[in-house]
């Protein structure tokens, strides 16, 4: 984008806690102090605090500016926020920052429709002790992001429970069959 033109996003809960209405008291300060400025607002989610949201948007007057929309998957964002132009990868993957900073290994998959794409992002990540696997499917691994995060959980309370590493590797095989299914019947490519 020129440096004359900024698009904003925020995807997430609307929740009282995240103080959504500073960010549009913020906005709208900000377009008062630079109104040639082509600045625009998404605001991608659900919540209780939707309406109110709505209501702020409309007494600072920036329905023309602020949009509201519906929760997408990450691929999904990227795509309907982007210019069809505009190359992008999703990252996802065990990348614990605590854990990167320490220098222990992390690993993720690149998802983009570009093998040069990735090549760029694994230079970025050169001399760092990050894993990185390319995949063309966008779907699969946004979906695999979100889905190794809820079979995490259950992973822990197994562990939890004192469950041995037989009982654990058979979830984690169950875990990985279901979640080829849902990819699949999601759209994405069941091998991711």
């Amino acid at each position: 984008l020129p440096a004359t033109s900024y698009k904003l996003l925020y995807a997430g809960r609307f929740l009282k806690l995240k103080n959504l209405h500073m960010l549009l008291e913020v906005f709208a300060e900000e377009r008062k102090k630079h109104p040639q400025m082509a600045l625009t607002l998404t605001l991608i989610g659900e919540g209780p605090e939707r309406g109110n949201l709505q209501l702020i948007t409309h007494n600072l007057q920036l329905q023309k500016f602020v949009q509201f929309k519906e929760p997408l998957g990450r691929d999904k964002i990227l795509e309907e926020i982007l210019p069809q132009d505009q190359p992008f990868a999703l990252v996802s993957g065990p990348m614990l920052a605590d854990e990167l900073v320490e220098d222990s290994v992390g690993a993720a998959t690149v998802a983009c429709r570009s093998k040069n794409i990735f090549q760029k992002i694994v230079q970025l990540f050169a001399g760092t002790n990050l894993k990185l696997e390319h995949s063309f499917d966008l779907r699969g691994v946004a979906l695999c992001g979100v889905l190794k995060n809820i079979y995490s959980i259950g992973l822990g309370i197994l562990q939890g429970a004192g469950a041995g590493s037989n009982a654990r590797g058979f979830y984690v095989s169950k875990a990985v069959n279901e979640m080829m299914g849902i990819v699949d019947e999601l759209g994405g490519m069941r091998e991711t």
